[in-house]
């Protein structure tokens, strides 16, 4: 009994540590207190914070937090390493800011809008420098009648597909891409992963931004709001306007059940830097109209309830506000907490969008009658193509859904063979 009242104890030390540091990586004006946690911390429990951060995609926030508290209340030598950790992650960051410059001078000179969102345009746009957010890959916004061709330069760029495969015709060209089918409005996938094999560059390209059966679409010109210009690397960069951006990190942080800081991270970054810019009787309207008003909400209140980050305007008050926001942040809270080491480990289970705990969340983050039976409809066609896939229904059955388009009824989803040994 006391060596478990000791490990908590501990645990709430050194969670409370972590979230001080991310909390002062978001206050710029705001100086952070040094509290005790962070004066007794080891560099055993230093090492414990940088897995966490890290797993959390954290990391650069963390260093950042770090330097405003001040150096003398950490160990210089774990501040040394957490620095050399992240000179790492800043030259990844780096390498994927440039591969997208050159993805987009592609696909522009071939003619083809390309929107880049999250990435190095959000840790730009919400974070003012793109090395600041972490990431691993790169998500690109298309119109959906550009998809097939756009996929076609990326091949001829040295790029290959990762996913199931069709065969799309452009011209007299043919490629095979996951690219969508006119007859196929239910199709579950909305985006085609590709490697550059030679550089180790993994990009997205998307025709929706969030699954058909999970939120509405949105795009450049959707909501009537221009398009957000940003600087990458003394380039002007478009992207997405930053009313639509917030509620799409909303509802990406909703799709993921908010499992990482991160998440919550970039809702209160967006907010941070682009309060005063938001026209928040727009986004509050917009989100009323998409039905994602629930969504949007829940963002901003576990922004302000756990990084401190909230804008003084009477729509956010209202959003943040609502009861069923505050039911809903307030299950959450426990959950986040208790991944940073806060609370007991059971509380700290996470919510998987495809368990039953996790769409039973998702139904109460939706709205309107219609779009719940959608949600439902979208994950019923995903256990049926998984269990297509596994052999469980009969051909008739896997013949009737490849006639409608939906993808993995007859195939087997293509995995990269293992290394050979030796």
């Amino acid at each position: 009994m006391r060596a478990e009242m000791d490990e908590r104890s501990e645990r709430i030390r050194l969670s409370g540590t972590l979230l001080q540091c991310l909390r002062a990586g978001i206050h710029r004006a705001v100086p952070a207190p040094t509290g005790p946690g962070a004066e007794r911390l080891s560099l055993a429990d230093g090492e414990k914070m940088i897995a966490i951060a890290k797993g959390h995609g954290v990391l650069p926030l963390l260093l950042r937090g770090v330097d405003r508290i001040g150096d003398g209340s950490f160990p210089p030598r774990w501040i040394e390493q957490l620095r050399s950790v992240c000179r790492v992650r800043t030259l990844e960051c780096l390498r994927l800011t440039g591969a997208l410059l050159e993805i987009l001078d592609l696909l522009g000179a071939g003619g083809i809008v390309a929107i880049p969102f999250k990435g190095p345009s959000l840790a730009a746009l919400a974070y003012a420098n793109p090395a600041m957010r972490q990431y691993g890959d790169l998500d690109i916004l298309l119109r959906r009648e550009d998809f097939g061709r756009a996929v076609m330069l990326m091949q001829a760029a040295g790029y290959s597909v990762e996913q199931d495969r069709y065969i799309v015709s452009e011209g007299s060209a043919r490629a095979e891409v996951p690219a969508p089918q006119p007859r196929s409005k239910f199709r579950l996938d909305y985006d085609c992963r590709l490697r550059c094999p030679a550089r180790g560059i993994p990009v997205e390209l998307h025709w929706r931004m969030i699954p058909w059966y999970f939120g509405p679409p949105l795009g450049v010109g959707a909501g009537g709001r221009p398009p957000r210009s940003v600087d990458l690397g003394g380039r002007s960069v478009q992207t997405l306007p930053v009313e639509d951006l917030l509620i799409y990190v909303c509802m990406h942080g909703m799709k993921h059940c908010w499992d990482k800081f991160l998440l919550v991270y970039d809702v209160a970054a967006l907010v941070d830097s682009c309060g005063d810019e938001i026209d928040w009787v727009h986004l509050g309207e917009r989100a009323a109209g998409l039905g994602v008003g629930r969504m949007v909400g829940v963002g901003l209140r576990l922004a302000e309830d756990l990084l401190g980050v909230a804008h003084p305007s009477s729509e956010h008050t209202a959003l943040a506000n609502n009861p069923d926001v505050a039911r809903i942040a307030s299950d959450l809270r426990p959950r986040l907490l208790s991944s940073l080491g806060w609370e007991s480990p059971r509380d700290s289970l996470p919510l998987v969008g495809h368990t039953a705990s996790g769409i039973v969340f998702h139904l109460r983050a939706k709205e309107r009658l219609r779009d719940r039976f959608r949600y439902c409809l979208g994950m019923g066609i995903g256990v049926a193509l998984e269990a297509s896939r596994r052999e469980f229904i009969g051909e008739r059955v896997r013949f009737l859904f490849d006639r409608v388009g939906w993808r993995g009824a007859s195939q087997t989803r293509r995995r990269p063979s293992p290394p050979a040994r030796g």
